[in-house]
């Protein structure tokens, strides 16, 4: 950071920036110390609350699997990614991270662990099956109850997958949030509590990592309750809520800030926006605080704090942004100086009993430490929106007076904090992060439109980009926002930077990496530059195992001349090459043969004993030496039909007996038919009684028999009533076997003809006509509707049929004179109808003197009689009703015709207005 600052302090001659190194912003849940966590925000049940503080804390009964050591996690703890571990009494579930954390508070809570699903006696699966998205709906449908195990998987059919999901414990949820405690939670092994809209937690665990809900597990109604009953009935909780309906539109008040000090140290807040302030307190590595306003002074840029009295810190590279905070609510826990978001969790009060008088008042923004920049706290309402009663929250009252409902039973409500917007004068300034910049208003937070920035390179006096070896600065035209980007090389070898040209001396890193049978260099593992090749320095003595020898490099470490080891026969014991000795076996034909196949060797063997008989199995037969069991006349067996006393077969009714001529083997073979028809055997000519099976036919209307080819009558197909069809012919098809009768081609009236004369068959036709104009059909003299076409309502002829038509024109006629006066009276009659339009254009200048007289009423409409002038009628061709258009030429001029039509009837009115003569034209 010194560093940077003199660079900028020594280019101050030629250009002003404000330098702040801010890494890139990502919005991240806020981890809560156990202190600002109570297990009452999530249950109703004292025990069950009192239960989840001890988890809170840290004791949740896991122990270490490698020395079975109790572990404590409490929430804010990284637990190891590395370490397995078990839950108390279940070391058969041993797991890392999330797995392990949530089975071990499950059992911690119910006595039970989940494991991949659950076949525990007292706990029950609520929710399967693999969905992708978790909704209020679905968790209330299912009944899901505070301590629940959910988890996520990335297999489709929601079975377990450990490698590829997350274990999660839930505390609470409600229409808008859900709120969840785990192990890992930020791939770190973070262990905190996170409070998440719907839409956050699918895209941090289900929808938006590709994951469906394996299973959500709880224990069963009967045991839950029995471990953790309800408070008494006739109760009430009271849910405060700090970011409640507002009187005015929200307001932003800033950027949370994590404190991510190198080495450990810590951030230091002061009494005021510079060094020179004295120091309050300080803030750990991880901490959490809330910028609610900006000021720029001694080259830093510093953030109030909301901190019970005035607090500065400085924001540099120490401090990464985690999120804007829009309409949020922070309080401060008495016994940290750390900064919680509320919206993380709700306050929830002691359970109150019908009758009771809360005679503090309800909690206020005071005793909850509330803050809201630009607001003023008026009191708590039941609605969000304030529109129902605003209670002061310093007023005694009953709980039964908030709610009358009490009286029936236990209840629990949220009280919304109401406020009202403070009148801001706005004093704005420029905010930014690495990609976009804003003015803010360092009063309300209010912020204008984000735009990109215009990034230049910084310049040194020397006139070069701006760089060190950390990176190269590029400052915004428009914010001066100042950024340092890493340097940019082809790989960690390339020694020039692509974008400012900064050189650096790269270092190789050379291994022996390459090599071959005779020589051997270095590579660089990066770049792959390589030195120049070596001949193998190699050792003296010669390395072998059962199957090689080689001599090693000295350098390299190549196995040299690796080839297998060398004997002069299979028998040779010793390699010739190296001292390798194996042991081997001589080969003899047979336990009476004396000489080796293989190298000679002699050994002492007796003559051989033969047997008298001869053995044999299923296929030969031979006979054996006595000694050696070395074997002579060895043969296949020579089979002839076994024959009776009396010269007839041996037979069965399965088979005939058959015996070898050498030996003496019988045995029984099948009797040998020519098919599955044939019922006398091909050898012993037995006549099987049992064995006359049926033909086979492959329908009632086959002939031959599929087995032996037998004939038999032939069967008449029996044709089906309705015809079959495709789109070019019909024919009729055997009910029994299928077979199709001759086809014939479809049969049509005409060519505008959709339906076959013969069968079913329905096709689709296009009318011939001459042309678009035409009505009636050349071949079936079906007719159409058409429109003729014409250039505009004075063309006389159609462009497509020249089918020729008549219009009438209208001469216009300019009357001599200008009445004096409107006449006195209404005409007896009125018109049918009122013009549509009035003229389009009005006298430039009054007329210099008014009429003598004024008619006292003015006709509602024209006479119905059409004054002599001469004028014929016009027709309109286009059965147009639009009148005082404009023509198409989008001419606009105030001597254009102005038309009024009304119906049946012209009435002409001719004033001269500077030569202008309005024209009235009869309608059609």
């Amino acid at each position: 950071m010194k560093k940077i600052l003199s660079l900028l302090m020594a280019m101050a001659m030629t250009i002003t920036v404000m330098l702040v190194v801010v890494l890139p912003m990502k919005v991240e849940a806020i981890s809560i110390n156990p202190v600002n966590v109570k297990g009452s925000y999530y249950t109703d049940s004292p025990a069950l609350a009192e239960m989840l503080d001890i988890v809170f804390s840290g004791d949740i009964d896991i122990y270490r699997a490698s020395d079975s050591t109790e572990v404590s996690m409490p929430i804010g703890k990284n637990m190891s990614k590395s370490t397995e571990y078990y839950p108390k009494n279940y070391r058969g579930y041993t797991g890392y991270q999330c797995y392990a954390y949530a089975n071990a508070v499950y059992n911690k809570l119910f006595k039970e662990v989940v494991g991949h699903g659950t076949s525990s006696p007292n706990s029950k699966t609520v929710i399967s099956g693999g969905s992708n998205t978790a909704s209020f709906e679905m968790f209330s449908n299912a009944k899901v109850r505070c301590g629940a195990y959910i988890r996520t998987t990335n297999y489709a059919n929601g079975s377990y997958n450990g490698n590829a999901g997350h274990s999660m414990i839930i505390l609470s949820y409600d229409e808008t949030y859900i709120t969840y405690v785990g192990g890992n939670q930020d791939a770190n092994g973070i262990v905190d509590v996170r409070r998440e809209t719907w839409s956050e937690f699918n895209a941090a665990h289900i929808s938006g990592r590709g994951r469906y809900i394996s299973h959500v597990v709880q224990p069963k109604d009967s045991y839950y309750d029995s471990l953790y009953p309800s408070s008494p009935k006739n109760t009430l909780t009271i849910n405060y809520h700090a970011n409640g309906g507002t009187i005015a539109g929200p307001v932003a008040i800033g950027t949370n800030y994590r404190v991510d000090t190198t080495n450990g140290d810590w951030a230091y807040a002061r009494s005021g926006p510079g060094t020179s302030y004295s120091q309050i307190d300080g803030f750990a590595p991880g901490s959490i605080v809330a910028v609610i306003e900006t000021k720029k002074m001694s080259d830093y840029t510093w953030g109030k704090i909301k901190y019970g009295k005035e607090a500065w810190v400085a924001l540099g590279d120490w401090m990464t942004p985690v999120g804007t905070a829009y309409d949020h609510f922070y309080y401060i826990d008495p016994s940290s100086s750390i900064i919680a978001n509320i919206n993380n969790n709700h306050i929830i009060t002691s359970v109150l009993t019908y009758g009771q008088e809360l005679k503090d008042g309800l909690y206020n923004n005071t005793t909850l430490n509330l803050y809201r920049e630009g607001y003023n706290f008026l009191g708590w309402s039941l609605t969000a929106d304030g529109n129902g009663t605003i209670i002061d929250q310093d007023k005694a009252i009953k709980p039964e007076e908030i709610v009358p409902e009490l009286v029936n039973g236990s209840l629990t409500v949220t009280m919304y904090a109401i406020w009202e917007k403070a009148e801001c004068i706005h004093d704005y300034q420029y905010q930014s992060d690495n990609n976009l910049h804003w003015q803010e208003c360092t009063l309300c937070g209010s912020k204008t439109v984000e735009a990109p920035h215009d990034y230049r390179p910084i310049l040194a006096t020397s006139g070069a980009h701006l760089a060190t070896e950390d990176g190269h600065y590029m400052g915004c035209d428009i914010c001066k926002k100042a950024t340092r980007f890493e340097h940019t090389y082809d790989n960690s070898c390339d020694a020039a930077c692509n974008v400012c040209e900064y050189t650096r001396v790269p270092t190789h890193n050379y291994e022996y990496t390459a090599s071959d049978n005779k020589w051997c260099w270095q590579e660089c593992t990066i770049c792959g530059d390589a030195t120049e090749k070596d001949l193998h320095r190699v050792e003296h003595s010669i390395k072998y195992d059962e199957t090689h020898h080689w001599v090693v490099c000295k350098d390299c470490a190549y196995l040299v001349d690796y080839t297998p080891h060398n004997f002069t026969n299979d028998c040779d014991t010793t390699c010739n090459t190296c001292e390798y000795t194996r042991t081997t076996e001589h080969t003899y034909d047979n336990g009476c043969d004396n000489s080796c196949n293989i190298c000679g060797a002699i050994r002492k063997v007796g003559a051989h004993t033969w047997k008298n008989s001869y053995n044999h199995n299923a296929s030969n037969h031979w006979k054996e030496c006595t000694s050696c069991g070395y074997k002579t006349e060895e043969g296949a067996h020579n089979y002839t039909p076994a024959l009776s006393s009396s010269g007839n077969y041996l037979v069965t009714k399965v088979g005939h007996y058959m015996t070898c001529d050498i030996c003496d083997r019988s045995q029984l073979q099948d009797h040998i038919y020519d098919n599955d028809c044939d019922a006398i055997c091909n050898i012993c000519n037995f006549e099987s009684g049992t064995r006359n099976p049926d033909h086979s036919y492959s329908n009632s209307c086959d002939t031959s028999c599929n087995v032996c080819g037998a004939i038999r009558e032939v069967v008449t197909h029996t044709w089906g009533q309705s015809y079959q069809y495709n789109k070019v012919s019909h024919w009729n098809q055997c009910t029994i076997c299928g077979t199709n009768n001759q086809k014939k081609d479809h049969i049509f009236s005409n060519d505008c003809d959709t339906s076959c004369n013969t069968c079913n068959y329905e096709r689709t036709v296009t009318h011939t006509f001459d042309n678009s104009c035409d009505t009636n059909c050349n071949v079936c003299g079906e007719t159409r509707s058409t429109q003729h076409v014409y250039d505009d309502e004075n063309d006389t002829t159609c462009n497509i049929c020249n089918d020729v038509r008549t219009v009438e024109t209208l001469p216009i006629t300019t009357p001599e004179t200008e009445p004096e006066t409107e006449p006195e009276t209404e005409p007896e009659t009125e018109p049918e109808t009122e013009p549509e339009t009035e003229p389009e254009t009005e006298p430039e200048t009054e007329p210099e003197t008014e009429p003598e007289t004024e008619p006292e009423t003015e006709p509602e409409t024209e006479p119905e009689t059409e004054p002599d002038t001469g004028l014929t009628e016009r027709p309109n061709t286009n059965n147009n009703n639009q009148s005082n258009s404009k023509e198409e030429d989008g001419n606009n001029n105030i001597d254009q015709e102005t038309v009024i039509i009304i119906a049946g009837a012209v009435t002409v009115s001719m004033v001269s207005i500077f030569g202008t003569a309005l024209v009235l034209r009869r309608r059609h």
